[in-house]
């Protein structure tokens, strides 16, 4: 059960964003969440269930309304794409540990794993075809989970529209409406892009929860109001998202797969990889990752199915669109953020990519942005709801975490595309996985303390580390040892002889 400040800090939102300052003053003005994205909705059932009324706002249109305007069935992508495709981002999550807490507590994970698809570790595809399923945990539970970001989206947005219950707050989702500027106190200018003559409103609102994306317009404002660092940086590589259709019937694995559904497939080649994960539907969502300049190379259909044909032969087999995708499909660019404070004005706080955007070779980007929420909703109760005290306790415990899961997600994607083809790499995973069945506390892998622990990132980094350079100090320990001890034998048996 989620606890609740008993103090009723918050106006209603209607009075707010009709610019009533008389009733505004009479209470503290509600909480205003910008960006309806994963981040910004969780954040607002959080608030809600606090008691907070909320005002949701994003510049799209609501993507509720318009997937009922387009008659599509529950499932169906419809108006979400419109959220979910809004920066070409990959319709597939994974999630995880961290992102299930958050959503436990507000009583949500069992209605979104419903939707989702178990992996239960990566499916390793040699150049020759051949598989190899290593596996995420040691245990039946450590899994990750492919959600579809359209439809967990569309699960958080239904749930605010759902009437308040007693103790809950009132949600206001006002969708086509534009962040114009931010004042010293935290006020904002807000334009309803909806009309014809586009009307501007007020709000004060006690707290502003900044969600919306890598290119946070509340970020840019935030950075008026104080001395706010930002790091943009691209990486060298992009991506192409490409499909695995469903097969005919229910296929060699049932409900449709044409390959083996219950794990994230990936084809390692080093400069380059392709990853699919399963959605509901018996379908993959494909990726390939690779330097931009071969993503350009591969515009041209007849070298792109010659690439396929050499380096993923197994795949392209269950890819019939591929050669229309490789021409039509849209190439994405892969970016870090980092900013520097994440909160001003004692009322003003980013959350999720607006604060930390990461690479997505680690499968953190949606659970860490649920923690920031479910960290965020700490801070308030432990701060008896006094705001300024909670988003400065929430940035000193969340900052270091995230910059070191931004430094983690790039080290993946070198781990993905390559190392998990190595031997020793899997060897060296197999000694740790050995430790922890003989010393719990050891962590199997740091992949395990990631996905599968509420341990903070820069922690589990730091303790992984540690215990890596204990092994393979003990390794090399061992084999001067036993080099020693063969020389010692080796010159024993020459004088003897």
């Amino acid at each position: 059960a989620i606890r609740r400040t008993r103090a009723r800090l918050f106006a209603s939102p209607a009075a707010v964003m009709a610019g009533s300052p008389d009733e505004a003053d009479a209470a503290l003005a509600p909480v205003a969440v910008i960006g309806a994205g994963l981040a910004g909705t969780l954040a607002a059932l959080f608030l809600r269930e606090r008691g907070s009324d909320v005002i949701l706002m994003d510049l799209r249109d609501d993507p509720l309304k318009a997937a009922d305007a387009a008659g599509c069935a529950k499932g169906d992508t419809g108006g979400l794409a419109l959220l979910a495709n809004a920066s070409k981002r990959s319709i597939n999550l994974a999630l995880s540990a961290r992102g299930l807490r958050a959503l436990r507590k507000l009583g949500l994970a069992d209605a979104v794993l419903a939707d989702a698809v178990v992996m239960r570790g990566r499916m390793i595809h040699t150049p020759s075809g051949q598989t190899e399923l290593q596996p995420y945990g040691s245990t039946d539970e450590e899994v990750l989970n492919s959600v579809s970001r359209e439809i967990i989206n569309k699960f958080l947005l239904e749930r605010l529209a759902a009437p308040p219950t007693p103790g809950q707050g009132k949600v206001e989702m006002c969708f086509k409406h534009k962040l114009v500027g931010m004042s010293k106190d935290g006020s904002l200018t807000v334009s309803d892009t909806s009309a014809t003559l586009a009307a501007t409103r007020t709000l004060r609102p006690s707290l502003v929860v900044g969600a919306d994306g890598s290119f946070s317009v509340v970020r840019r404002e935030l950075a008026k109001l104080c001395r706010l660092s930002l790091k943009h940086e691209y990486i060298e590589h992009g991506y192409l998202e490409l499909s695995i259709p469903p097969v005919p019937g229910s296929g060699e694995w049932g409900s449709g797969f044409a390959i083996f559904p219950h794990a994230l497939h990936i084809w390692p080649r080093h400069d380059f990889m392709l990853i699919a994960l399963p959605n509901k539907d018996g379908s993959f969502t494909g990726t390939l990752f690779a330097s931009w300049a071969l993503l350009d190379r591969i515009l041209n259909p007849e070298y792109g199915l010659a690439f396929f044909r050499e380096h993923f032969a197994d795949a392209m087999a269950v890819m019939p669109d591929l050669a229309a995708e490789l021409r039509a499909n849209p190439r994405g660019a892969l970016a870090t953020v980092r900013c520097d404070p994440w909160h001003a004005a004692g009322k003003v706080v980013l959350i999720g990519d607006a604060a930390h955007a990461v690479v997505p070779f680690y499968g953190q980007g949606m659970n860490a942005a649920f923690e920031d929420c479910l960290a965020l909703d700490d801070a308030l109760e432990q701060a008896a709801g006094d705001v300024p005290t909670a988003i400065a306790s929430f940035y000193a415990a969340r900052k270091p975490a995230c910059d070191a899961l931004a430094e983690l997600s790039l080290g993946n994607y070198v781990e993905m595309r390559s190392k998990t083809a190595s031997r020793l790499f899997v060897l060296k995973n197999n000694l740790h996985a050995l430790l922890h069945k003989c010393v719990p506390d050891w962590q199997p892998s740091l992949h395990t303390a990631v996905s599968f622990s509420a341990m903070p990132y820069h922690e589990a980094r730091a303790r992984f580390d540690w215990q890596d350079s204990t092994l393979t100090t003990g390794l090399r320990v061992a084999g001067l040892a036993l080099a020693c001890g063969s020389a010692v034998l080796a010159r024993r048996a020459l004088v003897a002889a």
